[in-house]
């Protein structure tokens, strides 16, 4: 087994035995054997957590009589998803100040961005992380949090004169906050002044035509690739008029 194999096996033992005080000491391993940091954290880190979280309580692929079976074995409780946020985010601020390095500082591609959870969603890490990967590359960035109304997105762009309102939804149910943000810039009439760009497990490429949305970044590097294109069509865009 190579080093860079090990330190991977070892940090995913620690990250799934939920160990919050060995993960960032083995981030740290990773990084030092020469894992790219962004490669552990899209491929490795936010994978493990995906199939963590996937693991529900209640089995519908068993599921008697359109009733989901409970899971006596391998169900994330509660708890558990608490506590891999935790991990995850310890982990995650080993990795930022490498992932700002190896970002690309360009003037071209300051451009104001406004970026948060919509309604009825509550997940914060990915699209913080987005944020600060955007930071880094030279926007000006206004992170609103999460479980953000639709008007609160559309007071912002007005109020900031934004370049790019990025959304993130990792709840399907949450989804439609998405469409009222994009039908609520059309009412105020600013929709045409800037780019829309969506993100989070909810989100796909095919949301682009059926939300009214210009970009879909599938993860946090593609997200930082689209929003570097939207700035320039918007520029190319302004100096035409």
């Amino acid at each position: 087994m190579s080093v860079q194999n090990e330190a991977v096996k070892n940090l995913k033992d620690a990250f799934y035995a939920q160990d919050d005080t060995k993960c960032p000491e083995l981030t740290k391993k990773a990084l030092e054997v020469g894992i790219d940091p962004l490669d552990l954290l899209e491929n490795y880190l936010l994978e493990w957590a995906k199939e963590i979280t996937g693991r529900s309580l209640y089995d519908t692929e068993h599921a008697e009589e359109g009733k989901p079976k409970l899971r006596s074995e391998n169900a994330v409780m509660l708890s558990d998803l608490v506590m891999i946020a935790e991990v995850l985010t310890a982990c995650v601020e080993v990795l930022k100040p490498e992932l700002a390095k190896n970002v690309s500082q360009s003037s071209k591609a300051s451009g104001k961005v406004i970026i948060g959870t919509v309604e009825g969603d509550v997940h914060d890490i990915g699209k913080s992380l987005v944020a600060s990967m955007l930071a880094s590359a030279g926007f000006m960035v206004k992170d609103v949090g999460y479980d953000v109304p639709a008007k609160v997105f559309v007071n912002e762009a007005k109020t900031y004169g934004v370049d790019i309102l990025a959304l993130s939804c990792s709840l399907s149910m949450a989804k439609l906050t998405t469409r009222d943000v994009v039908n609520n810039l059309k009412k105020v009439g600013i929709r045409d002044n800037l780019k829309i760009i969506i993100g989070g497990q909810a989100h796909y490429e095919s949301d682009c035509e059926v939300l009214g949305v210009d970009a879909f970044g599938a993860s946090i590097s593609a997200a930082l690739t689209k929003s570097n294109e939207l700035m320039r069509i918007l520029r190319e865009k302004r100096a035409k008029n």
